[in-house]
């Protein structure tokens, strides 16, 4: 499965960390230059009257996202991920993934609808925790209809079927986006991305981040993240289940 990820020039001990994970496991990839509100201050960016909250690098990040969401539709990939620079990404089978998706729609093949984006990485714990207990251990659910705020576009898997979807509902042309949309209220990656198709969630957690990098747009946020990391490495320490998944 092709990774399309996300990397600011400057930040070359990012960009090594990335390279080298994808070296040693073998994995194709693809290095997105990731916007910064340097890069898009001269960009046309329609937004909805009540995001002025929004940072300019939330907004950079939203570009981001899809920039490398186009990459992967223009290089005619049926299926890719993204992911951020500070992931640490585990040699997932992926088609082990896809199967267990096949299954899942055929489980709701009433609503007529296909997964458009798997997200494979939450950094709240509370989601981990409830998905995992609720889900995976009671119900022996692998993936969920995401119904919920699952923090974090850190690691996502999307057809080509959503990555249309979202360039032609937020892309005009390479320097202009839309996003007036109601839903774009709230301009955070993790919700204009995972709205606007339909968004499931894996229930077991299969990967972590890497704090050692800290973070560029919440850095107040790190203390959560690993936190979450931490209750995600007990869940493995506990029931490592990663045969479904490698």
């Amino acid at each position: 499965m092709k990774h399309y990820w996300i990397n600011i020039e400057k930040c070359y001990d990012r960009r090594k960390y990335m390279e080298e994970q994808f070296n040693n496991k073998g994995i194709d990839n693809i290095r997105i230059e990731a916007e910064t509100p340097a890069t898009i201050k001269d960009y046309l960016i329609k937004r909805n009257p009540k995001s002025d909250a929004s940072t300019q690098e939330e907004l950079s990040c939203i570009i981001s996202h899809l920039k490398a969401i186009k990459k992967g539709y223009e290089d005619g990939e049926q299926y890719f991920c993204i992911v951020e620079d500070d992931m640490v990404i585990e040699k997932i089978n992926f088609e082990k993934i896809l199967t267990h998706m096949k299954i899942a729609e055929e489980s709701f093949k009433e609503f007529g609808e296909s997964i458009e984006i798997l997200q494979l990485h939450t950094n709240g714990h509370p989601s981990v925790i409830k998905m995992y207990n609720e889900h995976f251990l009671k119900y022996n659910e692998l993936i969920k209809i995401r119904d919920y705020d699952y923090p974090s576009t850190g690691y996502y898997l999307v057809s080509r079927q959503g990555a249309k979807k979202l360039l032609d509902k937020y892309v005009i042309d390479s320097v202009s986006y839309d996003l007036s949309h109601k839903e774009c209220e709230w301009s955070a990656a993790d919700n204009i991305i995972y709205i606007a198709v339909n968004s499931w969630i894996i229930t077991y957690p299969i990967t972590t981040s890497n704090i050692n990098y800290g973070s560029i747009i919440h850095p107040d946020h790190i203390y959560n993240h690993e936190y979450c990391n931490n209750v995600i490495r007990e869940i493995w320490k506990k029931n490592n289940q990663f045969k479904l998944f490698v």
